[in-house]
């Protein structure tokens, strides 16, 4: 009832307002011929101003429920028709309200446009910062990130390259980091030489082409070329100190006379190639002073044919000279890599070695190492020495030969020989590891020792293999292998053998037991598979050199001769399983499923 009161008394008003309009702001003659043309007042029939619009649409802005709006009309309602000051002080008061309104709506959006301003203000520069950060550490960062795809451009492009293999996981890893990119920041200026890591979670492919089976492991390239690994010291300095070394030019450039006497004078010992530019002969030179084993061999090259000619050399000739034997330098004609790394291994160094020293690079040549061992201090030590060693010179393209001190002597008995007479010789084959003791019931002298070497070559002499006693129980799912019945429980049948080399205080080997146990367990009941193992650190095998523990080796039926290797980059059931699944020549009718079915719902960390 109040709200239509007052919805009348808002009408009553509007309509008093304009009537008051036209009767106060009309002069007195249009007064009267107002209401004299008038029968009656037709407030539909009057026309409004257009400020008179604008007062109307003002107070329709405003509703009734309007508190202030209310006050302001009530403050008024006596005098609304006593004269227009009143009506424009009304028309002004609203004015101010709705005014006052708008301000304090604005305000509002103001401050949200403001703090949305600052908000974008701010983002705008963190975003510009995170740029520059993002920046700054890609530019800082000297050591290198390689993918598959940029690997082998950056081996190209680099002369000299020294690339970490990591994990990001590895404690190992993470503690060389700074030290790799402290060397990295040192070795920025030098020509030629990159510092560069692999991640190998992530570039599998990587870490399988280059067999990579630890974290970290670090391996030095030399024009694009596998040269290898690091295993020395981790701090930069060291790390610097083996990179410098290694980042040098591997032959030089002989263009006078001059400078090849001079060159022959500082390297007595060197080998020197007289070819033309880019010819088989030089490259093959390059190649083979690119390789490790050769560390420290001068190598010289003569490419001009009209000093060749001078020198009274031949093209495509290759000499190795030596100050042990000045007067008999040996020479390659039309050499390829393989006999120029031969000549020079064979022919480079003494025709003795001192064993410690040199055992790396007698290895190299995969041909059998008599090792004399002798106590340099003893009686008559010289006269044997030289014998040892015109037997070394006749004998030296078929084996190499090397001396061995007290140091040594221990190392005797898992040789062969008792270790309890001083001087005597063990024949070791560099591919196999195993083993000729001489028969310390003869003499050691000239003949005796060359009829050993010639019943090595000839293999009429059954070697010496290490072994402890087998088993007297055998029956377990794992077959245990020992030095003495190797051949016959891995080789000398027709059975598929996968066969775990290991070591009883390694770690990674313990860690493993349970799941070789369990691939044993798998087939067990396959007749063509075997699982075995041997302790390969107290027993000798004639067929593989075992470098590190675990290693595993599958012997297929019917080609035991060449055994493959696993190296998948985890140690898990399904992958052990499936390596046999992949390469065992025999899997019994119904296995090869059931193997399948068993992988699919096991699997076994080890790592």
């Amino acid at each position: 009832m109040v709200k239509s009161c007052v919805l009348l008394f808002w009408a009553c008003l509007v309509i008093g307002l304009v009537l008051a309009s036209h009767v106060l702001g009309a002069p007195k003659a249009d007064l009267f011929d107002f209401y004299a043309d008038s029968d009656e007042l037709d407030l539909e029939d009057v026309p409004l101003t257009p400020e008179e619009e604008a007062e109307e649409a003002l107070f329709a802005s405003f509703s009734p429920d309007d508190d202030e709006f209310m006050e302001i009309l009530n403050n008024e309602d006596e005098a609304v028709l006593t004269g227009r000051q009143t009506t424009v002080d009304i028309i002004q008061q609203l004015k101010d309200l709705r005014d006052r309104r708008l301000r304090e709506a604005e305000k509002p959006k103001e401050e949200l446009q403001r703090v949305q301003g600052q908000q974008e203000l701010k983002e705008e520069v963190a975003a510009k910062e995170a740029e520059v950060s993002a920046a700054d550490a890609k530019k800082a960062e000297a050591v290198v990130a390689l993918t598959a795809k940029s690997f082998d451009e950056a081996l190209q492009k680099y002369p000299y390259a020294f690339i970490e293999f990591y994990a990001p996981w590895c404690g190992h890893c993470k503690k060389l980091a700074p030290e790799l990119e402290d060397a990295a920041r040192q070795l920025a200026g030098q020509p030629g030489v990159l510092v560069a890591k692999v991640d190998c979670t992530v570039e599998e492919v990587l870490g399988r082409r280059f067999d990579v089976r630890g974290y970290p492991t670090m391996k030095f390239f030399r024009h694009g070329k596998y040269l290898q690994d690091y295993e020395l010291g981790r701090t930069a300095a060291e790390l610097v100190a083996f990179i410098k070394k290694k980042s040098v030019p591997i032959t030089v450039a002989l263009n006078t006379v001059e400078e090849v006497n001079d060159f022959m004078a500082a390297h007595p010992t060197s080998l020197i190639v007289y070819a033309e530019p880019n010819s088989d002969a030089l490259l093959g030179v390059r190649d083979t002073a690119n390789q490790a084993v050769v560390e420290g061999f001068a190598f010289g090259e003569v490419s001009d044919p009209e000093l060749i000619v001078k020198l009274g050399e031949q093209v495509d000739t290759v000499k190795v000279y030596r100050s042990f034997a000045p007067d008999e330098p040996h020479v390659l004609r039309n050499p390829t890599p393989a006999s120029i790394l031969g000549a020079v291994l064979a022919y480079g160094f003494p025709y003795v070695n001192n064993g410690p020293e040199a055992w790396d690079r007698v290895m190299s040549r995969k041909v059998p190492i008599i090792i004399l061992f002798v106590d340099m201090e003893g009686e008559g030590v010289q006269n044997t020495l030289d014998w040892f060693t015109e037997v070394a010179k006749e004998n030296i393209h078929r084996f190499s030969f090397l001396y061995a001190g007290k140091d040594f002597h221990s190392r005797l008995p898992t040789l062969g020989a008792s270790g309890d007479i001083i001087p005597t010789i063990v024949a070791v084959d560099a591919e196999t590891t195993k083993s000729w003791p001489f028969d310390e019931s003869k003499d050691l002298n000239r003949e005796n020792v060359e009829a050993l070497l010639s019943g090595i070559a000839d293999r009429t002499l059954r070697p010496h293999y290490t072994s402890e006693r087998p088993p007297e129980d055998n029956s377990g799912d794992v077959l245990v292998v020992v030095g003495d019945t190797f051949e016959e429980l891995v080789l000398n049948n027709d059975k598929d053998v996968l066969i775990e080399f290991y070591a009883p205080w390694c770690g990674h080997c313990k860690q493993m037991a349970p799941t070789w146990e369990k691939v044993g367990q798998h087939f067990a009941q396959d007749p063509d598979i075997v699982v075995a193992k041997i302790d390969a650190s107290a027993n000798d095998n004639p067929a593989v050199v075992v470098a590190g523990y675990p290693t595993i080796f599958l012997f297929p039926a019917g080609n035991k001769s060449n055994p493959i290797e696993y190296k998948g980059l985890t140690r898990h059931f399904d992958d052990f399983v499936a390596f046999v699944e992949d390469n065992a020549t025999i899997l019994a009718t119904g296995m090869l499923m059931a193997t399948t079915m068993t992988t699919c719902n096991a699997r076994v960390d080890v790592d």
